[in-house]
C-alpha cells in the first residue's frame, strides 16, 4: 500500500484585461503575482485582487498493490488507485496557462450574462431554438437552471466563479489485474505462456460550462464596443462547481497474450508472440462536450479498438 500526495503551485496563467480606456492588453504572468502586476496597474478593482486565488493543483491517492506468483509458473497482479485531482485549471501540467481562470477580472456577473445562458439550455439550429413535436423547442440533454445556478454571483468577476474543484482529468478509481501461467514442454526447450489483464477505470467529472464575456454588439452584454468586440474577450462561465458530474467516460478493457519460445539451434532461440488489445471491442466515448453530448467523432475521443500484433524475437 501507498499514499500519494503533492500540490502544484506557482503556476503561470495567462490573461486578458481592460485598461481605463478601454483598450486590451494580454500578459502572461505568476497567478500569485495577478494582485502585485494587476494592482500596480490600476485595472481591476483592489477587492477583487485581494480575494483572487492563487492558482494551484493537488493530488492525493491511496494506491493497494496485491502481486502473487505461485508453483507451477503461474502469477497474478492486481492494483487498485483510489485519487482525487483538484485545481483552479483544465489542462495537463506540461501547458497550465489557462484564460478561463482570471481573464477579464473587471467583468462582473450581469443578468444580461444568466439570460444568454438561459437562452443556451436550447437547442438551436441557424441561431433559432428547434421546435419539437409538442410545439416546445427542445432543451439540451442535460439543461441548468442557470436563475438558480448563478444570480448568487451577480456582481462577482466572471473568471473566478466555481473556480476550484475536481478537475476534468480526474478518474477516482482505478483498478487493474494481470495474471499468466507459464508450460514447458518437456526437454523440447519450448515454453508456452498465456496472460491477460483487465482494466477498469471510474468516469471523469465534467461540469456545465458556458461562454461569457463582452460578447458580440447587439448582444445583452453590456459595454458593448465594435473594436472590442472584434478581440476575443470571451470567458468559461462555469455554471455548477467543478466535479459535479460524473456520470460519463468510465471504461473497462481486457487484454490477452500469447508467447512461444522455442529453441533453434545450440544457444540460438526464436519466439513468437501474439497480443490482443480491446479484445472485446468495447468502443466507449471518452471525451464529452459541456452540454453533456457527445463531442466530435475523432481518434483520441474514443477507446482503443481491438488490435492485433504479432511480433518475432530472436536471441543468441
Amino acid at each position: 500500500a501507498s499514499a500519494i500526495y503533492w500540490t502544484f503551485q506557482n503556476s503561470i496563467g495567462t490573461t486578458q484585461q481592460r485598461l481605463p480606456n478601454g483598450d486590451f492588453f494580454t500578459f502572461t504572468e505568476n497567478y500569485k503575482d495577478y494582485e502585485e502586476v494587476l494592482g500596480t496597474l490600476g485595472v481591476v478593482d483592489p477587492d477583487v485582487l485581494a480575494n483572487f486565488e492563487e492558482g494551484k493543483r493537488t493530488y492525493r491517492s491511496l494506491q493497494l498493490q496485491l502481486n502473487r506468483s505461485f508453483r507451477n509458473d503461474w502469477a497474478l497482479y492486481n492494483n487498485l488507485t483510489l485519487a482525487d485531482a483538484r485545481g483552479h485549471f483544465w489542462g495537463g501540467l506540461f501547458n497550465n496557462v489557462n484564460a478561463d481562470y482570471g481573464r477579464n477580472l473587471d467583468v462582473g456577473l450581469t443578468q444580461g450574462h444568466i439570460d444568454s445562458c438561459a437562452g443556451g439550455q436550447l437547442v438551436t439550429l441557424g441561431g433559432q431554438p428547434v421546435i419539437g413535436a409538442d410545439g416546445s423547442p427542445i432543451v439540451r440533454p442535460y439543461p441548468v437552471d442557470c436563475e438558480a445556478a448563478l444570480s448568487g454571483f451577480l456582481g462577482v468577476p466572471v473568471s473566478t466563479i466555481n473556480r476550484y474543484g475536481t478537475v476534468g482529468e480526474n478518474n477516482k478509481v482505478t483498478w487493474n489485474s494481470y495474471g499468466f501461467k507459464a508450460w514447458d514442454l518437456g526437454n523440447s526447450g519450448q515454453r508456452f505462456t498465456l496472460g491477460g489483464s483487465f482494466s477498469w477505470r471510474s468516469g471523469k467529472p465534467w461540469q456545465r460550462q458556458a461562454g461569457a464575456g463582452l460578447g458580440s454588439c447587439g448582444s445583452t452584454f453590456d459595454g458593448c464596443d465594435p473594436v472590442q468586440a472584434a478581440i476575443s474577450s470571451g470567458t468559461a462561465l462555469y455554471l455548477e462547481p467543478r466535479g459535479t458530474r460524473d456520470p460519463f467516460n468510465s471504461n473497462w478493457n481486457v487484454s490477452l497474450q500469447l508467447n512461444w519460445e522455442f529453441r533453434i539451434r545450440g544457444d540460438l532461440r526464436g519466439s513468437l508472440r501474439v497480443d490482443a488489445s480491446n479484445v472485446t471491442n468495447n468502443q466507449q466515448a471518452l471525451r464529452w462536450t459541456s452540454q453533456g453530448e457527445i463531442n466530435t467523432s475523432r481518434y483520441i475521443g474514443w477507446q482503443g479498438p481491438r488490435r492485433f500484433a504479432l511480433s518475432t524475437t530472436f536471441s543468441f
